[in-house]
């Protein structure tokens, strides 16, 4: 069986911990407080679409450097892949890696600079808050740097499935861009080396004729609340035919 590939945030692994099977962790762990209306995520809905196993390395709270890379790491591991999907990102998020007693290796952390001091995991806030400190005292974070980074990945990995022969495509779940950013953006010279036929809802903002996949889901009934724009199980259901629909039409 052909494998599909997906890496994202929390609009691609959920908002709970999910098993191998696409099922919620929390089904195997009822003592954890979850959301019950998270269910599938849409990648194993256009999976079964597909007749394809998916692997989804996607983690939520993740930025586009760790989307890009645990794509990739994938890629170079796994064989007879039918299609690869990154569904990127707010820009804005700044990714960092830490080593936990929990997990072989590191596991990255992503903190959105202007939310830091709301940031719901304090525990984690806490660990990573000297990082951001450090970048504010440096200067070393900007809208406009995380910006052009996030295109480069996305460049990056559009060239490295065409050099592979590996069947692609790209869509953004979350992005917003500052109208203040637009001419900075459209001014990139890597802006105009992104295949717009695999890159869904390219250029990513309705300012300026792209979509994301949240425009998509205008509708209260496709997302958890009215305070959790994060799609339920019917939102879910609707970006992997959405996907499906756009490339298989």
């Amino acid at each position: 069986m052909t494998k599909l590939i997906v890496s994202g945030d929390s609009w691609t692994a959920g908002t709970s911990a999910t098993r191998e099977d696409g099922r919620p962790q929390w089904l195997d762990d009822r003592t954890k407080t979850v959301n019950f209306d998270i269910s599938i995520t849409w990648p194993y809905h256009l999976g079964k679409m597909l007749d394809m196993e998916v692997i989804n390395v996607g983690l939520g709270g993740t930025g586009n450097e760790f989307i890009y890379n645990t794509m990739i790491d994938t890629l170079c591991q796994e064989k007879n892949v039918g299609l690869a999907i990154c569904c990127w990102s707010k820009f804005q998020r700044t990714d960092f890696n830490y080593k936990t007693d929990d997990h072989f290796g590191c596991r990255t952390l992503t903190i959105n600079q202007p939310d830091f001091c709301d940031y719901p995991n304090k525990k984690i806030a806490e660990r990573v808050k000297p990082f951001v400190e450090s970048y504010d005292k440096l200067n070393l974070y900007s809208d406009e740097w995380n910006l052009v980074k996030s295109l480069r990945w996305f460049n990056a990995f559009q060239n490295f499935c065409e050099n592979e022969n590996i069947p692609y495509c790209q869509v953004s779940a979350i992005t917003t861009i500052p109208f203040e950013l637009l001419n900075y953006l459209i001014d990139l010279p890597v802006f105009y080396k992104i295949n717009s036929s695999t890159f869904l809802g390219w250029p990513i903002s309705e300012k300026i004729g792209g979509w994301n996949l949240e425009n998509k889901l205008i509708t209260e009934e496709l997302r958890v609340s009215k305070d959790d724009t994060h799609p339920n199980t019917e939102g879910h259901k609707k970006i992997a035919k959405y996907i499906y629909d756009i490339i298989y039409d």
